[in-house]
C-alpha cells in the first residue's frame, strides 16, 4: 500500500521504495508487484461503512494498468 508522503521527508523506507522503482539499485531484479493507493483502500472502508451499518464482508478488487 503506498500513498503521498505527507511533507518533504518521505522517510527512509519510502525512499528505498521511490530509488527501486527508479532503477538505482543494480542488484535489484526487474519484477513487478501490486500496489493500491492508500486513499483509494480510505475511500473503500468509508463507502463500507456508509452504505451498510451491519457487519458484512467487503473485497476490493485492484485493477491492473500500465
Amino acid at each position: 500500500m503506498l500513498g503521498p508522503a505527507l511533507d518533504r521527508d518521505i522517510g527512509t523506507s519510502a525512499e528505498i521504495v521511490q530509488m527501486m522503482l527508479q532503477g538505482k539499485y543494480p542488484g535489484v531484479p526487474r519484477m513487478s508487484i501490486a500496489c493500491v493507493d492508500v486513499r483509494d483502500v480510505a475511500l473503500m472502508h468509508r463507502l463500507a461503512v456508509e452504505i451498510d451499518a451491519e457487519w458484512r464482508r467487503y473485497l476490493g478488487r485492484l485493477i491492473a494498468c500500465g
